[in-house]
C-alpha cells in the first residue's frame, strides 16, 4: 500500500472511530477522567497523519511518542490509577496542583500498573504498550531529542516507508484509544463497534497492536 492510499484508510479509521464513541458518556467520575486523557491523544494521532500528509516526519514522530504516553494515560486512569492519584490529577488547575500532580507515577510504572491489573481491558491495553515502545522508544527518543535517527533522515530524502510505519503504528494507538473512550461508556455496543474495526482495518495497523480484548 502507498503512503498516499495508506493516509486515506487512516482517515477512514479515524473517522469510523469518531462515529463508534460520538456521543460516549462516562459512567463514572473515574472514566470521565480517562476519557479527557483519550481526547488529547485522539488530537496527538490527527497532528501524526498531518504532518505525514505535508512530509514533516520529525514532528509526526514527535507527536507520536506523545500520542502513546496520552494513550498509556487514559488507559491507567482507567483501569490503575489510585483514588489518590487521580485525585491529584484531576484537581484544578493551579500552581499547587501542578507541582502535586508530579507525583504520579512515571509512564513505566503506569504500564506495570496495568499489568497487574486483572481486567482483561486491562491486560490488553499492557500488552499493546509493552509491545510498542519495546522496539520504538530509543527511535522515538532520538526524534524528540535530534539525536542521530533525525539527523541521518535529514540529509537525504524522505523517507516513505518510515513514515509509513509511524502511520500504522499511530493507527494502532488509535484503535486502542477508541476501545477505551468506547469503556468508558460501559456501553456493549460501542465496544463491539471499536472491536469490529479492529478487524475491518487491519491493513493499516501494525501486526503487533491489534488488541483482541475488552471487558
Amino acid at each position: 500500500m502507498n503512503l498516499e492510499r495508506l493516509l486515506g484508510r487512516s482517515e477512514e479509521l479515524h473517522d469510523a472511530l469518531a462515529d463508534a464513541i460520538d456521543g460516549a458518556r462516562p459512567y463514572d467520575f473515574r472514566w470521565s477522567v480517562a476519557q479527557r486523557a483519550c481526547a488529547v491523544a485522539w488530537d496527538h494521532a490527527t497532528g501524526v497523519r498531518l504532518a505525514i500528509a505535508h512530509q514533516l516526519l520529525t514532528p509526526a514522530i514527535g507527536l507520536l511518542r506523545l500520542q502513546y504516553e496520552a494513550f498509556t494515560r487514559a488507559a491507567w486512569l482507567g483501569y490503575a490509577a489510585s483514588d489518590s492519584d487521580l485525585a491529584l490529577i484531576s484537581a484544578p488547575l493551579s500552581e499547587e496542583a501542578a507541582e502535586a500532580a508530579e507525583g504520579v507515577p512515571t509512564l513505566s510504572k503506569m504500564v506495570a500498573q496495568l499489568g497487574k491489573t486483572q481486567a482483561p481491558g486491562a491486560q490488553s491495553a499492557h500488552q499493546m504498550l509493552s509491545s510498542f515502545k519495546g522496539p520504538n522508544w530509543g527511535v522515538l527518543n532520538s526524534y524528540v531529542h535530534a539525536g542521530i535517527h533525525p539527523l541521518a533522515v535529514v540529509a537525504g530524502e524522505f523517507p516513505v516507508r518510515l513514515a509509513a510505519d509511524i502511520l500504522r503504528l499511530s493507527n494502532g494507538l488509535e484503535v486502542g484509544n477508541g476501545m477505551v473512550a468506547a469503556v468508558s461508556s460501559g456501553d456493549r455496543i460501542r465496544i463491539g463497534a471499536v472491536r469490529a474495526l479492529q478487524h475491518r482495518f487491519l491493513d493499516c495497523c501494525p501486526d503487533v497492536i491489534r488488541p483482541e480484548e475488552s471487558p
